[in-house]
C-alpha cells in the first residue's frame, strides 16, 4: 500500500475528467499490484527473516543454539525454504501476473484517452474528437458528461446549442443530446440551409486511441514468461525481431527469482545486533541492498540486452560472493560483528558533527 501511495496522486490527476474515478482509480491499483508484489515479496522475505533472527538474538536464544551445537547453516535452513516459497511466488507474479497488469495499465489508459469513461473536455477549448469533427462547451454541467453553451462542427455541418448531455452507445461512437440549437449546413464552402430545434441527437464518431508510447524493454514487461520463452527461441509466431530484448526481460526475472535465496545470508549477516546493543544499522544497510541489487537488474537488461546472461550470471555471482564474505566474517568475529564494525563507522562522523554544531 505504501509502494501504491507513490503514483496515487498522478492518477488522480489523470481521472479529473471521468465519470466513476473511485472505481477507475481501484483498477489502477488492482493492475499495480502485481509490480508492486514483486518488489514487496523481496523486502517482505528479508524483514521476515531479519526481524526473526534479530528477536532472537536480542533474546539470547540464538546463543543457545551455538551452544547447543547448532552451526549457521542449520539456523538458515527455514529461512532458504522460506526463500524457496518467495522465488515460487515471484515466478509466478512476474511471469504472468505483472505482464497482466501492465496490459491493464495500457488498456485504462486507452479507455480514459478515448473518452469511454467520461470526455477530457476543458470549458472554452476546442477537442478535435475525429477528422473534421470539433466540440467546444462554454461550461460544464453538474451532472456528468453534461454541458452548456455547445458548438460542433461536423463535416459540413455547424451546430450550437444552449445544453447538451453526452452518451456512448455500443458502436463505440459519441451520441450528443442537443436541446434549444441552431444549425447551418454548408455545401462547397457556401451556405445550404439552416434551422432550429429543440432537441437533437447527434451520433459523432470517435478518432482510434493513440497506443501508449512505449519502450521496446517496457514492451516485454507486457509479455507472459512462457510467450519471453518462444520469443527467445525465435519461433515465428511470435518473434518481433532480434531475441536478445525477450532474452534480457528473462534473465532478469530469473535473476529476480535466484537472488531470493541469497537474502536470508545478507538477512543473518546484517541484522543481528552486537551483544548490549538494540542498533538496526545493519537491518537499513540490508533495504539499502535490496533497492542497488533491483536498480543493477533493471540497468543491466536495458543496457546490457545483447550479453544479458553473462552480465546477470556475473552479477549474481559478485551478491553471492558478497553474502558468502559476510557470513565468513560473523562465523570469525561471531555474531553482531558487521554491526559493530557498522556503528564504528558512523560513530566517528556523528560525534565530529555533534562537536561542529553543539
Amino acid at each position: 500500500m505504501l509502494l501504491t501511495l507513490e503514483n496515487v496522486p498522478r492518477l488522480i490527476k489523470a481521472m479529473v475528467d471521468v465519470y466513476d474515478p473511485i472505481n477507475l482509480l481501484g483498477r489502477y491499483v488492482v493492475a499495480l499490484l502485481p509490480e508492486y508484489l514483486g518488489f514487496g515479496l523481496l523486502v517482505a522475505l528479508y524483514l521476515s527473516v531479519a526481524l526473526a533472527l534479530r528477536r532472537l538474538a536480542l533474546q539470547g536464544e540464538l546463543e543457545i543454539f551455538a551452544a547447543a551445537g547448532f552451526s549457521n547453516a542449520a539456523i538458515l535452513k527455514v529461512p532458504i525454504i522460506t526463500a524457496f516459497c518467495v522465488a515460487v511466488l515471484i515466478f509466478g507474479i512476474r511471469g504472468y501476473a505483472q505482464p497482466w497488469g501492465e496490459r491493464q495499465l495500457d488498456s485504462l489508459g486507452t479507455e480514459i484517452q478515448s473518452g469511454d469513461h467520461g470526455l477530457r473536455i476543458r470549458p472554452g477549448t476546442v477537442v478535435h474528437l475525429a477528422k473534421d469533427v470539433a466540440l467546444s462547451v462554454d461550461r460544464m454541467g453538474i451532472a456528468p458528461n453534461t454541458f452548456s453553451g455547445v458548438f460542433v462542427q461536423t463535416g459540413t455541418t455547424t451546430v450550437a446549442a444552449a445544453f447538451a448531455t453526452a452518451q456512448f452507445d455500443s458502436d463505440h461512437r459519441l451520441r450528443l443530446i442537443l436541446e434549444d440549437g441552431t444549425f447551418v449546413r454548408w455545401n462547397r464552402g457556401s451556405w445550404s440551409g439552416s434551422g432550429q430545434f429543440a432537441r437533437l441527437e447527434l451520433p459523432l464518431p470517435l478518432g482510434a486511441a493513440l497506443p501508449p508510447r512505449i519502450s521496446p524493454r517496457e514492451q516485454l514487461d507486457r509479455v507472459r514468461i512462457d510467450t519471453l520463452l518462444a520469443m527467445t527461441r525465435g519461433e515465428p509466431r511470435v518473434s518481433t525481431g532480434s531475441p536478445n530484448g525477450a532474452i534480457a526481460a528473462l534473465a532478469a526475472r530469473i535473476a529476480g527469482m535466484c537472488f531470493c535465496f541469497i537474502v536470508p545470508f545478507l538477512a543473518f549477516a546484517l541484522a543481528i545486533p552486537p551483544k548490549r546493543s538494540r542498533s538496526a544499522i545493519g537491518l537499513g544497510v540490508g533495504l539499502v541492498l535490496l533497492v542497488v541489487f533491483i536498480r543493477m537488474s533493471a540497468a543491466v537488461e536495458a543496457v546490457y540486452a545483447s550479453n544479458a546472461i553473462s552480465f546477470f550470471a556475473l552479477l549474481l555471482a559478485g551478491w553471492a560472493v558478497a553474502a558468502w564474505l559476510l557470513m565468513r566474517i560473523t562465523t570469525a568475529g561471531g555474531l553482531g560483528v558487521i554491526e559493530s564494525h557498522l556503528i564504528k563507522c558512523i560513530s566517528r562522523p556523528i560525534a565530529s558533527l555533534g562537536r561542529r554544531y553543539r
